[in-house]
C-alpha cells in the first residue's frame, strides 16, 4: 500500500499550502522562484521569496493526520510506504518515508559553472548535500 502526501496534510499545522487561493504559487509570481532570479540578487531572492513562502511556522508541529499516518507505517511495516510532496518535515522521520521534494533545512549547492536555470534535465547527483536545521521529531 502506498499514501502519498501533499501541502494540505500540513494546513492544520498552521503550514501555508502552495496550491489554492492562500497558495504559495497563487500569490507568488512565478519567475521569483528561479535560480536566475537567486543569481541575479541572492539577498533579494531569500527575503522576498524564500523567507516570506518557505518558513515554517515557529509553532508547527505534527498534526492528527501525520501521526495517524506514522501510526499506520509502524503497525505494518512491511506492507506500506509514504511519499510525501511536503518539504516542511513534520511526517515523523521513517525508513517507510520518501520525501520528494527534499526538505527544509536539507539543500543542494548550486556551482558557479551551472548556467542551467529552471531545467528538469538538471544533473544534481554529484553536488554536495548539506544538511540545515535539524530534523524534528
Amino acid at each position: 500500500v502506498l499514501f502519498i502526501t501533499g501541502a494540505g496534510i500540513s494546513v492544520a499545522s498552521g503550514v501555508r499550502p502552495f496550491r489554492g487561493n492562500s497558495g504559495v504559487w497563487t500569490t507568488t509570481i512565478w519567475t521569483n522562484a528561479t535560480r536566475d532570479a537567486f543569481r541575479k540578487d541572492p539577498l533579494k531572492w531569500y527575503n522576498e521569496f524564500w523567507l516570506p513562502n518557505l518558513s515554517l511556522p515557529k509553532n508547527a508541529k505534527p498534526n492528527a493526520a501525520h501521526l495517524a499516518l506514522d501510526e499506520i507505517l509502524k503497525r505494518y511495516p512491511s506492507n506500506l510506504t509514504m511519499i510525501s510532496q511536503n518539504v516542511d518535515g513534520l511526517h515523523p522521520p521513517s525508513k517507510r518515508l520518501i520525501e520528494a521534494h527534499g526538505r527544509l533545512g536539507l539543500y543542494k549547492c548550486i556551482p558557479d559553472e551551472d548556467s542551467d536555470t529552471d531545467s528538469d534535465s538538471d544533473d544534481d547527483d554529484d553536488r554536495p548535500v548539506h544538511r540545515g536545521i535539524a530534523r524534528r521529531g
